[in-house]
């Protein structure tokens, strides 16, 4: 199944309700982690079991391939093989036509396209294992994205994947790979956040906003990123483009509380945060 961040538009939401009980609108933070085809989307909201169970046992489209599965006690549903794509059977709430599963209880749901990330999932809620919410500096970083009244957003405690050789790399060739060593020469030195957020946002005002969070061990640490970030967004490049960020971005806010830098862009950001994160943009830098 897709996750529901994809799948904001209003003609959506009715699609979701009939397959599985809401939507993205009856959300109040989702979590998305793990790679395709193997993640897990988490929602949390307005999630009724009842609703949950008349949805799927009513899908014309895939009610014939319903089963419940048994997990340490807990029941969730699954159709089909898992990790089996059938392009014939795409649709809106299942993109790759695979079957998926899904598990419902009050106020909380999870989607996958395999067994374990939703049994995972369901030995967190029985105590049997650890959340992501038990990581200290994941933790740090949800609190202040939910200080941003941030939905839902892109995290990683990956920095390894945002070092100077792998942004260098996923620059355009060949101009891409010198930019990225030129600007990032000139920022100083790089910082060695812990973990790194970036999601698309709508401020007070109702215009975007593109929101940066990065969590270091120490205060020190995340004095420096300021001044990196600072020093990168008013006189650096885009790896991906050449732009100028200062002719991108505004900056809107960007400080240090403690261990934690949050950036608030302005300007140029409707859609930026995917392309940030997955490109690798030289705002994202890591030691």
């Amino acid at each position: 199944m897709a996750s529901l961040e994809f799948f904001r538009q209003g003609d959506r939401v009715e699609e979701y309700r009939r397959a599985v009980g809401f939507s993205l609108v009856d959300a109040d933070q989702e979590a998305f982690t793990g790679d395709q085809p193997a993640s897990v989307t988490v929602i949390t909201g307005r999630i009724d079991p009842e609703r949950v169970e008349q949805a799927v046992t009513s899908d014309p489209e895939w009610k014939d391939d319903l089963e419940r599965a048994e997990h340490n006690g807990d029941t969730y549903y699954r159709w089909g093989p898992e990790l089996e794509v059938d392009p014939s059977r795409s649709d809106p709430v299942r993109p790759l036509g695979v079957g998926g599963r899904l598990a419902a209880d009050d106020g909380l749901a999870r989607f996958s396209n395999a067994d374990a990330p939703i049994e995972e999932g369901l030995d967190v809620d029985d105590g049997d294992h650890d959340s992501l919410a038990d990581v200290d500096d994941l933790a740090a970083a949800a609190r202040a994205l939910d200080d941003e009244e941030i939905l839902t957003a892109i995290l990683t405690d990956d920095g390894d994947q945002f070092t100077r050789e792998q942004l260098a790399a996923s620059g355009a060739p060949p101009e891409g790979r010198e930019r990225v060593e030129d600007e990032l020469s000139s920022a100083g030195d790089l910082p060695d956040w812990q973990v790194a957020a970036v999601t698309d946002a709508v401020g007070g005002d109702d215009q975007p906003r593109l929101v940066l969070v990065f969590v270091h061990d120490d205060g020190d640490g995340a004095e420096a990123h300021v001044a990196f970030l600072r020093t990168l967004l008013h006189e650096g490049r885009s790896a991906a483009t050449g732009r100028r960020f200062n002719e991108m971005f505004t900056i809107d806010r960007l400080d240090a509380d403690g261990t934690v830098v949050t950036a608030v862009l302005g300007k140029e950001v409707l859609g930026r945060a995917s392309p940030i994160f997955f490109q690798r943009e030289i705002v994202l830098a890591h030691r």
